[in-house]
């Protein structure tokens, strides 16, 4: 009996959420399966048995000209896990023929496009104006997140009043589970300022009307970030230009400056990434002390303190 490409979509989004719903794959992962399956839907119609490696082909064609190398490979990588699914779990009984022509980008393409899109990371002096552009608000309080320990979009608005312990951050990241830790700046616990009004277990920040200000639906796992449209509306009242740039560029400029004060195991900690070296599964912690010096190094180039 033949599968088409809808029924093997429908079973294979079913098994992916019932993951999500034990907890053994994010919301927000879930949600890029989605995606990427409305665009096979699009492009690879019909019976999975009479897929060819043209048709393959033909879709990378259409997801280069609509997507950037890195999304691309995103997609060409998600829409294997679709089809290897089917296979894996006896839904379509055969191997698919991808062809060669489905490759992902190649390192010198995905370099190439780096290198024309410019820059993903701020001046100092760029962050300082938007610090200033943005006191007293909630904004603030994202903007020094952001420069001070590495948080994304999702990280912020997920955050909890637990995950403050004084001058510390201690809040795994919500993506991966990895554990993630940092020395927080005065400038930044002041700019948390409203966290003693708060209780356990609650957020630490909402929108004016009461929602999270990344919000995921449980159904989709799409999701509305009001993040960006926030810091991009504070870049243009800044003056500062980047098509590059957005609020997630604060995270690539923490890693980058960071990265300097040369403890590459301390930085990976700090912004909660899995470390699969060989030397990560035998270290047992990173000590705070190390931690602390990453974050003074970074408040230190940001604030023009560097001798």
């Amino acid at each position: 009996m033949y599968v088409t490409v809808e029924e093997l979509i429908e079973k294979f989004l079913r098994s992916k959420k019932r993951q999500a719903n034990r907890g053994d794959l994010g919301m927000r992962t879930y949600g890029g399966y989605v995606d990427t399956c409305r665009r096979v839907r699009d492009h690879l119609r019909g019976r999975v048995d009479k897929l060819t490696p043209a048709k393959f082909e033909a879709f990378n064609d259409w997801l280069a000209q609509n997507y950037s190398p890195s999304a691309r490979a995103l997609h060409i990588q998600r829409t294997r896990t679709l089809f290897n699914h089917g296979l894996d779990t006896e839904v379509t009984g055969h191997t698919v023929r991808f062809g060669r022509g489905f490759a992902p980008p190649s390192r010198k393409a995905m370099a190439r496009f780096k290198r024309e899109k410019g820059r993903k990371t701020f001046e100092r002096e760029e962050i300082a104006r938007l610090i200033g552009y943005s006191y007293g608000t909630d904004l603030e309080a994202f903007i020094m997140l952001g420069i001070n320990c590495g948080l994304g979009n999702t990280d912020i608005a997920l955050m909890r009043y637990e995950n403050v312990q004084g001058e510390w951050l201690d809040y795994p990241r919500n993506k991966t589970e990895a554990p993630r830790r940092g020395k927080l700046w005065l400038e930044t616990v002041e700019a948390l300022r409203d966290i003693a009004f708060l209780e356990p277990g609650k957020r630490l920040f909402h929108r004016p009307g009461g929602g999270p200000y990344v919000r995921v639906n449980q159904k989709t796992g799409e999701s509305n970030d009001y993040i960006n449209p926030m810091f991009n509306k504070a870049m243009r009242e800044c003056g500062i230009d980047g098509d590059n740039l957005s609020f997630y560029s604060l995270r690539h400029t923490f890693a980058t400056i960071a990265s300097e004060a040369r403890d590459q195991p301390a930085v990976n900690y700090a912004m909660g990434h899995i470390d699969s070296s060989m030397a990560a599964v035998y270290r047992e912690r990173i000590d705070d002390s190390r931690l602390s010096d990453i974050s003074d190094y970074v408040r230190d180039w940001l604030f023009g303190c560097l001798k």
